[in-house]
């Protein structure tokens, strides 16, 4: 009699182990599959390569460095075209054909594409906003998908932008 309700313990005890993982993998397959906020910060130094792309326009390069949510710290390339609607630096322009790449600590990348506008500077300092898409990811972003947004300034006295980060990402 002792063994039967020892046994009977036992499958009661394994039962509910296997119902807490089998929950457990449930909330995990969940939580992978969801959505997750993008934010934070960036800084980039900012300076045309001296190539054009089409009337009134300059490719510019773009290289430094951000923390963002779901990514940690940063490392970021990009270029893109810079294509003024009136006088280069006295106009607003478009941004188009942007390409950039993030880079991880541990050497995870994801890929982007953007386009956006700026303002006509003030002072030498001049408001931005593009929209980036996650085209590729490598490593631990393998398969991603999600974009954000970027909006800050640019100052073109010392060459920097400085940008807050909203937006999404998906593992």
């Amino acid at each position: 009699m002792a063994t039967i309700t020892r046994h009977r313990r036992l499958a009661i005890a394994t039962s509910i182990a296997l119902a807490a993982l089998a929950v457990g993998a449930i909330y995990a397959f969940a939580a992978a599959a969801q959505p997750r906020p993008v934010t934070g910060k960036i800084s980039l130094n900012v300076a045309p390569n001296g190539e054009t792309c089409g009337t009134n326009s300059f490719v510019i390069e773009l290289e430094g460095q951000g923390t963002l949510a779901q990514l940690g710290r940063v490392n970021i390339l990009a270029s893109n075209c810079a294509r003024w609607l009136g006088e280069p630096l006295a106009s607003t322009a478009e941004i188009v054909d942007g390409v950039a790449s993030y880079t991880t600590a541990d050497g995870a990348t994801l890929s982007v594409t953007y386009d956006g506008s700026q303002t006509v500077p003030v002072d030498g300092v001049f408001h931005v906003v593009v929209s980036q898409e996650v085209t590729a990811g490598t490593g631990r972003l393998a398969g991603a998908t999600g974009g954000w947004t970027i909006e800050g300034t640019v100052d073109l006295n010392t060459g920097i932008l400085v940008g807050d980060v909203t937006g999404w990402l998906q593992p």
